[in-house]
């Protein structure tokens, strides 16, 4: 998901403290939900903690903790901050102790706070409230922002195609890059692709994926290459084209603006690496669709684009699978694309 800008998430904040200081409660929780969907930034987090430990809302600070424990890793800055809260709420003291901390506690951490499916309540406030969770996801240690459900599903499509290469457009701090390479190694495993499968990654900023690929797999270089530039940019097209052999089996995920002009661009460029039978994934089309939107500061644009492109001549040559919408819940819907014809 797209990032607030930082006045953006400064007047969220302050809306909130504005919502506690009135006695509104709920609008001040809902406040909070959008701030942790939107990735505000770690001394947002902590500053709205402090302040609702200082008025007693003991459950909000507990989860805005719990976020600051997962965006903060092992920063001194996030330690010095919950031991701060910790004078100030019982519930900083009782959280697990970290990293630093026994095997048991440090696994407990990677965990993503847990959801209750309410069976009284609406599909839309577990959505809301999935969402949420799902921005506090890890995966070897690196926040990990896709739906379960998902990822569940690109386990299906992989297995179905065994694509030799993914191209990842949109790779935010590289653990679905990851991701994404430890399940084509799975495949090769099995015998299913062959022995080097690759993933090419692209984004606007690449140095957060660098620094954590770098962090968890001093290796990665031998099978994931990271490419710094605009998904839009023809010369970028012509360097991942570059990197894949002909031939190759090729699975595309669009997941970087989630505008209309990126999203149409990702589709006109990038369509011809997938073969008759593969899959381009259209992530996010959720911020496109009224009763699933949690923030107002999403971004639009990504289902106009796809509707359009699917009226082109190369669009017409893709099948949307809504059938592949299998788990009830995916931030995707009408994105999962199959080549029907060359």
């Amino acid at each position: 998901m797209t990032e607030l800008t930082a006045d953006a998430s400064v007047t969220l904040t302050q809306q909130a403290a504005e919502a506690l200081s009135d006695g509104r409660v709920d609008d001040a929780r809902e406040l909070l939900r959008v701030m942790l969907a939107e990735h505000v930034d770690l001394e947002d987090l902590n500053d709205f903690a402090v302040l609702c430990a200082s008025t007693g809302d003991d459950a909000a600070a507990e989860a805005l903790l719990r976020a600051a424990l997962v965006i903060g890793g092992e920063s001194a800055s996030v330690r010095r901050n919950l031991e701060q809260l910790g004078a100030t709420s019982a519930t900083a003291a009782a959280l697990p102790a970290g990293r630093a901390g026994t095997d048991d506690e440090r696994w407990r951490e990677e965990l993503p706070p847990a959801v209750t499916a309410n069976l009284a309540g609406s599909v839309q406030d577990y959505w809301r409230d999935r969402l949420v969770q799902h921005t506090q996801d890890t995966y070897m240690g690196v926040q990990l922002s896709k739906f379960p459900e998902d990822l569940r599903v690109y386990e299906h499509l992989l297995g179905v195609q065994k694509p030799d290469v993914i191209v990842e457009l949109g790779s935010q701090f590289g653990a679905s890059t990851l991701w994404f390479r430890d399940r084509l190694r799975t495949l090769s495993q099995y015998g299913l692709v062959g022995p080097d499968p690759q993933v090419i990654c692209v984004d606007i900023d690449t140095s957060h994926t660098r620094a954590n690929l770098a962090k968890v797999d001093p290796d990665h270089a031998s099978s994931i290459t990271v490419i710094e530039g605009d998904v839009c940019d023809p010369a970028i097209r012509a360097q991942v084209g570059s990197l894949i052999a002909p031939g190759a089996n090729v699975f595309v995920i669009e997941d970087s603006a989630h505008i209309y002009s990126t999203t149409h661009a990702a589709l006109e460029l990038y369509q011809d690496l997938v073969p008759v039978g593969g899959f381009f994934v259209i992530e996010d089309g959720v911020v496109d669709v009224e009763d699933l939107r949690i923030s107002p500061h999403w971004v639009r644009g990504v289902l106009p684009a796809l509707h359009v492109w699917l009226t082109s001549p190369a669009g017409r040559n893709f099948q949307v699978r809504r059938d592949l919408e299998i788990y009830g819940v995916s931030c995707h819907p009408t994105g999962f694309l199959q080549r029907v014809a060359a």
